[in-house]
């Protein structure tokens, strides 16, 4: 068999040597211009695709969000060493003729709270929650998340204020948003107003503290 390719491979070389033409080098060597349209690139060869992760937004499977929010692309936060806590407000509003429940999450207990962490918005009305955070270092920008999830309620629900039976762990959203957070100077404001997309950190519950105004 060894014997029988080489034998090949002469003939090969013969043949263009007698025709003046010089042999095609072999596909893999072209450069990626010079490759025909039909010859796959080199990645292709790889023995394992990489898979792209969503580094932002919602996760697979997640309903989009579809309440009303005064901000969505991303939460500017004043931050100063030894200012203390600082808040920002979300104005969101329940356009339907539904009452709707909704859950807030962060990604640092230690860093943010919420208020509320959960309640109910009536019909054609809105509510504003307050996002916290008592840093005592500066965090890094793009890093933290606040998620906002909510669902449908009936009146009887919303009045009931029980909502950890609303929201159990099996409990699917109707509409999910993560919301990058930046952290700027009270006086000078100097990050920035879009998101670099980074990898969102699990998310947790909070319950909101005492804040100092």
């Amino acid at each position: 068999m060894t014997k029988y390719v080489q034998f090949l491979c002469k003939m090969y070389h013969l043949f263009f040597t007698l025709f003046s033409i010089p042999p095609p080098p072999h596909p893999l060597t072209l450069s990626p211009l010079s490759r025909p349209e039909w010859f796959p690139s080199s990645s292709s060869f790889s023995p394992m695709a990489v898979r792209k992760i969503p580094t932002k937004g919602n996760k697979p499977g997640e309903p989009p969000f579809k309440l009303e929010l005064d901000t969505k692309d991303v939460l500017n936060m004043k931050w100063e060493k030894n200012m203390g806590s600082t808040f920002t407000d979300i104005k969101m509003t329940n356009q339907f003729d539904e009452f709707h429940t909704f859950k807030v999450k962060c990604t640092d207990n230690n860093i943010f709270r919420v208020r509320p962490p959960m309640g109910a918005i009536d019909p054609k009305t809105s509510v504003n929650i307050r996002v916290i955070q008592h840093a005592q270092e500066r965090p890094t920008n793009n890093k933290h998340f606040v998620a906002i999830l909510h669902m449908k309620c009936t009146a009887a629900d919303a009045k009931k204020n029980n909502w950890k039976m609303v929201w159990r762990a099996d409990t699917k959203p109707e509409g999910v948003i993560r919301i990058p957070i930046v952290f700027v100077d009270s006086v000078h404001p100097t990050g920035p107003t879009t998101p670099s997309a980074p990898a969102p950190a699990d998310l947790q519950s909070t319950v909101a503290p005492t804040v100092k105004q």
